[in-house]
């Protein structure tokens, strides 16, 4: 077990306990860990109407739905009447966990309502003359993102403690300021780490065995985005659009890694961060769908980057239980120690990365459609900004992690009479470069049923979502750290009701 590392780092601020053993090299030094929220909010799924999840979300070229204005406010101009919608859906979450051999599951649920609509049109009857044949506006709420997600795991590790990450941060830090290292201060504080015998910034510790480790890590919130939007029809067969929105996030993180030691000083001790961030931000997008004949549809849209003015409140503590040790050096017996740091605030600025769509959409007659999209975003274009904080570490980490990722989706729909029958896939691409064999992309299947009446419509979805992951409480130089593999995967049923008028 390492003990004492003659390594020297600064901390400019709270250290971050996340982070991937494949990128710890590729983390620039002083980076404080925003570079993580650069990615966790840009990254989105398709979002909507069940009509629209149930076909995958294919819907760049596709037009005639109210959620088609976050990805092609053209699609609002094939409307033909005003409509109203609302969506209401359950989402259940499942993560297992795996640590050493030990897997854990932590399945959750969460009721919402991620789509409300309105569209109004005012198109020109068939017998009127004129190439210009109206639009329609729309106003749209849109759930794009929920954070909603619980992990844990428990097992032993035979190689090393987070002990071992504090002695490691804290070498070339005086006793003097180390009180000021996030996390690390409040290891010194509650005797986990010791200066060494006759120096000032070159740490020990008296703990030497291997613990058994737990972690739980509970998230939540949503970014939230009202669209205002309008698509015209020129001569039934171009049609463009544009809009803008305005998003609202909401999210929070609560982290309690224990370890638990035999035959030490120390029987346990619990480290924890809680991270609390609000904020909103705009964007707006454009878009185009040409109608080439009365089977084939392209479309491409442009969206913009959301541009986020965010608060954070952060704050973690540690809680030691020793078996009442005396400390010479300290001449002291230890018990129960607990050290917390005050709350920080902090404002910054974010950018998400632009995203550009290109569909196609063949229409089988009164039978159906068949839609696919494509869409790139370059994630390393993500950029953050503050008044407060030297971020430029962390602009440079998103330029090292991140990359830029093709997305895919595709769908169709089957019609008879009043009856809608539906499916679709989607594919979104790992974002990220880290060379540790782990594909991140996201996979989702759906399918769903419709029925749509003169007045009234009602449609149902299901999509199912899966992913891999890994996760590291903390990192050591040498990369020898605890690893858990974490699936990911969460189904979603929705409900839509609407009427036209």
């Amino acid at each position: 077990m390492i003990r004492s590392i003659g390594m020297t780092a600064i901390l400019l601020s709270s250290i971050m306990l996340c982070a991937l053993q494949s990128a710890n090299a590729q983390i620039a030094p002083g980076s404080i860990g925003y570079y993580e929220d650069a990615l966790r909010f840009s990254r989105m799924q398709s979002t909507g109407t069940a009509r629209m999840l149930g076909i995958g979300g294919a819907q760049t070229a596709l037009g005639g739905d109210v959620s088609q204005a976050l990805i092609n406010p053209a699609g609002l101009g094939l409307f033909r009447r005003s409509e109203f919608s609302i969506t209401g859906g359950m989402t259940f979450y499942n993560s297992e966990s795996n640590f050493n051999g030990f897997s854990s599951n932590r399945p959750i649920n969460n009721f919402s309502l991620p789509q409300l609509g309105l569209v109004i049109s005012n198109v020109k009857d068939d017998i009127e003359l004129g190439k210009w044949r109206g639009g329609s506006f729309a106003i749209n709420f849109a759930r794009l993102q929920d954070f909603r997600n619980e992990v844990g795991y428990r097992g032993f590790n035979d190689d090393n403690s987070i002990i071992d990450y504090f002695i490691e941060r804290a070498d070339g830090i005086p006793t003097s300021s180390i009180g000021n290292a996030g996390l690390v201060g409040r290891a010194y504080d509650t005797y986990l780490i010791n200066p060494f015998p006759d120096t000032d910034d070159v740490y020990d510790s008296f703990v030497l065995g291997f613990p058994e480790q737990q972690e739980t890590i509970i998230s939540s919130g949503r970014a939230d985005r009202i669209q205002f939007s309008y698509g015209g029809n020129f001569d039934n067969k171009l049609y463009f659009g544009a809009g803008i929105g305005i998003t609202t996030l909401e999210y929070s993180s609560s982290k309690d890694f224990s370890e638990f030691f035999e035959g030490e000083p120390l029987l346990d001790l619990l480290t924890y961060e809680d991270i609390f961030i609000t904020g909103n931000g705009f964007n707006f997008n454009i878009g185009a769908i040409a109608k080439l004949n009365d089977n084939i549809r392209l479309g491409a849209s442009i969206v913009s980057p959301t541009w986020y003015n965010l608060d954070e409140e952060f704050s973690n503590g540690i809680i030691a239980n020793y078996d009442n040790y005396y400390y010479a050096a300290g001449d002291t017996t230890l018990t129960e120690l607990s050290s917390v740091s005050d709350i920080f605030l902090t404002n910054y600025n974010m950018r998400t990365p632009w995203r550009v769509n290109a569909g196609a959409s063949f229409i089988v007659g009164k039978n159906g459609f068949i839609s696919a999209d494509v869409e790139y975003v370059d994630y390393t274009q993500a950029n953050l900004s503050s008044l407060e904080l030297d971020l430029s570490s962390d602009n440079q980490t998103i330029a090292n992690l991140y990359t830029n990722a093709v997305n895919l989706r595709i769908g169709g729909e089957y019609r008879y009479d009043i009856f809608r029958l539906r499916g679709g896939y989607g594919y979104y691409q790992d974002p990220t470069n880290f060379d540790d064999n782990v594909d991140r992309s996201i996979s989702s299947i759906s399918g769903g049923l419709g029925l749509r009446m003169q007045q009234y419509f009602f449609d149902v979805a299901v999509v199912h979502n899966f992913t891999n992951n890994t996760y590291s409480p903390y990192t050591l130089f040498d990369g020898t750290q605890p690893n858990i593999n974490i699936q990911d995967r969460n189904t979603r049923a929705l409900l839509t009701f609407g009427f036209n008028f």
